[in-house]
């Protein structure tokens, strides 16, 4: 996942480093060669696009632009769906044997809400979640994130730096 944090343009050599350092472990070498060559051979098949003889690669499934998240954190733009879970968790409070009006109700309620504060966000010129204030806690996860990925590798092997980042890849929501 940590792979997802990086600039487009460096995940192949990242991959790559990874890939020959997984590889090449012994611990993993003894008893789960196989499996472990198997899940890094479909994530490049799918993900970062297989080399050929020359060594350049294929077109992959996805491309890398469009699962890399640098971009966004660059822009500080929000990266989870704590929307969505926040919904989620709205609905897990209505008591079990309720109604379907009570059901409709709650989510009407909770549509008004949402179009409220859009509403409110768009006139300010603003995305919701730069309108509403984040938890302390959220603000430093996510400004520590941002600065870990903005600077980058700083001297440190590209699977050193993939492990710095596995740190800042949850996110609470």
């Amino acid at each position: 996942m940590a792979l997802s944090l990086l600039p487009p343009a460096n995940i192949p050599a990242y991959f790559d480093a990874l890939k020959d350092k997984a590889m090449t472990d012994p611990s993993i070498l003894l008893a789960n060669r196989r499996p472990v060559e198997s899940v890094f051979n479909y994530f490049e098949k799918t993900y970062i696009g297989v080399k050929n003889a020359n060594g350049i690669r294929g077109a992959p499934t996805f491309q890398m632009e469009t699962w890399s998240i640098y971009e966004r954190i660059m822009a500080h733009h929000q990266i989870g769906n704590s929307t969505v879970e926040g919904f989620n968790s709205k609905l897990k409070n209505v008591p079990a044997h309720s109604s379907a009006q009570k059901v409709a109700s709650i989510l009407a309620e909770n549509d008004r809400t949402y179009k409220t504060n859009h509403e409110f966000a768009r006139s300010q010129n603003l995305r919701i979640d730069q309108a509403f204030r984040k938890s302390p806690q959220t603000a430093t996860t996510e400004n520590n994130r941002y600065l870990a990925v903005r600077n980058g590798a700083h001297g440190q092997t590209p699977f050193d730096h993939l492990k710095q980042l596995i740190n800042h890849i949850h996110t609470p929501f």
